[in-house]
């Protein structure tokens, strides 16, 4: 799990459903970072201007991050969730999302080719 923070972060938060509060407590449950209040200052909302323009120009290689690899993240995090007693269930749709780039074709692109239609 401590290898999946990141992706945590970047995934979560920069959403409009809240998960980012989820993961942050997520995190704090599991013990992973300890003292999570040291996170205060950490503005993963600075990622979602790069990531936009990703979007809308929709070039989405070379990846920063492959949809590959943050959907494995995704499944370690509903996987730690559960060992847990706690429940991911906006994961589980954002791993049905990466699932569909992934049957598309779009495995080895930029993780935000999730959004391409």
């Amino acid at each position: 799990m401590p290898g999946s923070c990141a992706t945590c972060w970047s995934r979560g938060t920069t959403s409009t459903s809240g998960t980012g509060t989820l993961h942050l407590t997520l995190i704090g449950i599991v013990g992973v970072l300890g003292d999570v209040n040291r996170l205060a200052t950490f503005n993963p909302g600075q990622m979602l201007p790069g990531r936009a323009a990703k979007i809308a120009s929709g070039e989405f290689s070379p990846p920063s991050f492959e949809v590959t690899m943050a959907r494995k993240d995704v499944r370690l995090m509903i996987e730690e969730a559960q060992r847990h007693g706690v429940e991911l269930p906006v994961m589980r749709g954002v791993a049905a999302a990466y699932d569909e780039a992934i049957a598309r074709g779009d495995g080895a692109l930029d993780s935000s080719a999730v959004a391409r239609v």
